[in-house]
């Protein structure tokens, strides 16, 4: 990914890459599949400023949809923390599609609607659920059917249905032709479901699991650092073994190298956590400072986060 990432920094700045909407949109593409939402709102910015432009000059082509557009707008907003700008181009989607899922483009539709089920609207994600549960079985493409999976599990797990969400996720990684990738991100999801119903030695099975799956060939670095934070995590409150500082240490570095200040600030709160209850004053207060220096523009979660380590 990282060989990627300087790919397209390099071929962004030449004339004829800025010129070409089709080679835009392959990288847009391998972004988005990867989860580098980052860079995929970069691109997708382009997008949004002339959305007409871009549906002529991508019509026909592999895997676009001008009606899909409107919901991956949707996706990259939200990933990036612009949820009023998700809001409307969900709502954009939404008016574009057919009320009932229509028997053409049939899997573009569900895998639409799956991407609608938690962004702003619960009760409306209700109905979606309850659609997707009939339709799913009608879906022959893997990774459709597990971001349908997903979906169905991210709802019930807002909806603090750990159980619930449990058995969709596990429905993934059951999944025969399920790629690494998709295995390791549903064995996370279902230890995090494990952990939340205090099942911390079968949560970390799983996180091992999924630490197998994200191999060294097809790393995803966010993956691996929310995989070290949720061990530290898991030992801390089974364990209080002082090994767990180990691995939020790793999450930490993960965090800080891929530049995740949302991850990062939370792995600090916990670290924070950790020195406190074995009286750590020092390493406390350098910790503490770390929060203190970071800026992010959800300001909101940064107060929180210092509110209560002072009231620790």
């Amino acid at each position: 990914m990282e060989k990627l990432e300087y790919l397209y920094n390099k071929l962004i700045k030449t004339k004829k890459f800025n010129e070409t909407i089709e080679a835009r949109f392959c990288f847009f593409l391998i972004f988005y599949d990867k989860g580098v939402l980052k860079n995929a709102l970069e691109i997708a910015e382009s997008f949004r400023r002339n959305i007409s432009r871009v549906t002529e000059a991508l019509k026909g082509k592999p895997r676009f949809n001008s009606i899909e557009l409107y919901r991956i707008l949707g996706d990259c907003y939200y990933s990036n923390g612009m949820k009023e700008k998700a809001k409307s181009y969900y709502q954009k989607y939404l008016e574009k599609i057919d009320k009932t899922i229509s028997s053409k483009d049939r899997q573009d539709n569900i895998l639409g609607l799956a991407n609608l089920v938690i962004p702003y609207d619960m009760k409306q994600s209700k109905n979606i659920v309850s659609l997707l549960k009939r339709e799913i079985g009608t879906i022959i493409d893997t990774n459709v059917r597990n971001r349908v999976y997903w979906a169905i599990g991210d709802f019930y797990f807002e909806s603090r249905q750990y159980e619930n969400a449990k058995l969709y996720y596990e429905k993934a990684y059951r999944d025969s032709k399920s790629s690494k990738i998709n295995k390791t991100i549903s064995y996370f999801a279902v230890a995090v479901c494990e952990k939340n119903l205090e099942y911390l030695s079968s949560a970390l099975k799983n996180l091992k699991k999924a630490s197998f799956y994200n191999n060294n060939e097809s790393v995803d670095l966010e993956l691996k650092g929310k995989i070290e934070k949720e061990k530290a995590l898991i030992f801390f409150r089974k364990f209080k073994k002082r090994k767990d500082i180990e691995y939020f240490i790793k999450a930490k570095k993960i965090f800080i190298e891929i530049g995740d200040k949302k991850e990062l600030l939370a792995t600090l709160f916990n670290i924070c956590r950790y020195y406190k209850y074995y009286e750590n004053d020092k390493e406390y207060d350098l910790n503490y400072k770390k929060i203190l220096e970071i800026e992010v523009k959800d300001t909101e979660m940064k107060k929180r986060i210092l509110d209560k380590l002072d009231k620790i």
